[in-house]
């Protein structure tokens, strides 16, 4: 039977070692269980406070019994127990493994995200809605028991929206009026005054329009904000601006006029 821990800094690539060793059948392998008991821990590790951690190794002692009650070896990885070495190895004669990244060779997170999407169900309008998103972040730990993630965002938005054959007397068929006569009624669904009048004809189809063609929108938007967390509990504030408009159609009779737009979000909640 054997006890493993992982230990390192955030972000260095723990999750990704628990996933590989789950796929071992011999490995019960965990990411950062127990989180509360091992926050407190390395709370009171790192500011020198007195403390019996006797609680904290009770609870892993049940769940590391429960592990090799079916596999031959236990392993857990948290960068959360990266003060509790010395108990752990105590309790379990454990064995550690220790991961490091270099702060200064990559960013924590970097993320570009691509979006396309039609608008379905008419012919009246084409609308194609395309976007690229990109987020960059950094993560840096506060005294040992938190942590805070400032980020920023880029998005560029594409908007391509294209008129088809509008029919404004939609209720009016236009060949069944032009298959009557002048001296018949007018079918029941043309309403205009003197429908009748156009009985015979094709008339009803000038009734039919387009607009005109449009420029592409574009909308882009800077984001700015940082996420602070501790434990499981997360704090996240966010400031947006998002440019106006220059768009116009290919009469340049009608401009986008948007103004710019800000705004702002505070929230709050549980990250598991």
């Amino acid at each position: 039977m054997t006890v493993a821990f992982c230990v390192g800094t955030g972000r260095c690539g723990t999750t990704f070692i628990t996933e590989l060793l789950g796929r071992e059948a011999e490995v019960a392998a965990s990411h950062e269980r127990l989180r509360l008991a091992a926050c407190y821990h390395m709370f009171t590790k790192w500011h020198g406070i007195p403390s019996d951690a006797e609680g904290f190794l009770a609870d892993r002692e049940v769940a590391v019994a429960n592990d090799l009650a079916s596999h031959g070896i236990s392993f857990e990885a948290s960068a959360l127990l990266s003060h509790s070495i010395a108990e752990l190895h105590d309790r379990f004669d454990a064995h550690f493994l220790l991961l490091t990244r270099r702060p200064d060779a990559c960013v924590a997170s970097f993320a570009v995200r691509g979006s396309v999407s039609e608008l379905l169900g008419t012919s009246q309008v084409n609308m194609t809605v395309w976007g690229i998103d990109v987020l960059i972040s950094k993560a840096f730990g506060i005294g040992g028991t938190a942590r805070i993630e400032p980020y920023f965002g880029w998005n560029v938005l594409f908007i391509n929206a294209r008129s088809g054959v509008i029919d404004a007397t939609p209720t009016c068929d236009a060949y069944a009026q032009h298959l009557l006569t002048p001296n018949d009624p007018a079918p029941s669904g043309c309403t205009a005054p003197n429908a009748a009048a156009n009985n015979g004809t094709w008339n009803d189809l000038d009734s039919n329009f387009t607009f005109a063609s449009q420029d592409v929108i574009t909308r882009y938007r800077w984001s700015v904000g940082a996420k602070l967390k501790l434990s499981v509990l997360f704090l996240t504030v966010e400031g947006d601006l998002i440019q106006g408009g220059t768009s116009h159609d290919s009469n340049a009779d009608v401009v986008d006029n948007s103004g710019s737009q800000e705004s702002f979000s505070l929230s709050a909640g549980l990250d598991f």
